[in-house]
């Protein structure tokens, strides 16, 4: 076998393993997010289990709306590019295949 299919085959198995997690993680994010809501409905307050306690907290947070801000005091395209700065991104995303 080539190196370049051993790769290949090496590459399905990430890609296929990664669409695996993913798929569990999704499973487990909404099971953790109906557990969240659940103690949330009781309020602040500490909740103990037999090996784990959750605490649930209730506080503000104040966001400020910069679009708002900008338009406002009238900030040129110019003055937001000179004021801005852009950093390289790297994104994976996984998705199954279809007629597989």
């Amino acid at each position: 076998m080539s190196n370049a299919k051993q790769k290949v085959s090496y590459l399905d198995l990430d890609v296929d393993e990664l669409g695996r997690l993913l798929a569990e993680k999704a499973e487990l994010d909404t099971r953790i997010k109906m557990l969240k809501d659940n103690l949330a409905t009781l309020g602040a307050g500490v909740y103990e289990g037999k090996l784990f306690r959750a605490s649930v907290s209730v506080s503000e947070r104040t966001t400020v709306d910069y679009k708002a801000i900008v338009e406002k005091l009238g900030a040129s395209s110019q003055m937001i590019r000179g004021n801005s700065r852009v950093s390289e991104t790297v994104t994976v995303r996984c998705t199954a295949r279809k007629g597989v």
